[in-house]
């Protein structure tokens, strides 16, 4: 028995979304539906009635998306819509923390985009600079968020 690529799984209605949500929560998390359920905030039959049916209302599509650490519905949704879904990044890799440092990288990256059009340079490597540019501009937004609510420091 061949195990299934959940990476590679697309939903083709919105029932079979919600129900290989609910199969990747048994198969690998070791959920059961009333554990599921449980979590949810709801009962068991309802949880039934509305993978059964493709009936869950939006205030707990959420909560089981979470709980069963899997977005197929939200997949189908977007593809249904021929929209694409792309992960947020986090900023955690971030390189150029200081602001100079990300200007002048955000100038690289700005070349290697015109250099792409022009034809001298790889396409692979655009894409490179472009993502971890995403990536510092993340963590410089996380830091701006934090600015309202200040740190304490422990030791000074």
């Amino acid at each position: 028995m061949s195990r299934k690529n959940w990476n590679q799984v697309i939903p083709r209605s919105l029932t079979e979304s919600l129900q290989l949500t609910k199969d990747f929560a048994c198969a690998t998390k070791q959920l059961s539906v009333p554990r599921i359920a449980d979590r949810m905030g709801c009962s068991t039959d309802s949880l039934y009635k509305y993978l059964g049916g493709a009936t869950m209302p939006t205030n707990l599509l959420i909560p089981f998306m979470e709980t069963c650490h899997r977005v197929y519905p939200i997949q189908y949704m977007a593809h249904s819509l021929n929209m694409m879904l792309v992960p947020m990044p986090r900023g955690r890799k971030a390189e150029h923390k200081e602001l100079v440092k990300l200007n002048m990288f955000c100038g690289e990256v700005m070349g290697k985009l015109l250099a792409l059009h022009s034809g001298e340079c790889s396409q692979q490597d655009a894409i490179d600079h472009l993502t971890l540019l995403i990536e510092n501009l993340a963590y410089h937004r996380a830091e701006a968020g934090k600015l309202q609510q200040p740190e304490l420091e422990l030791f000074v």
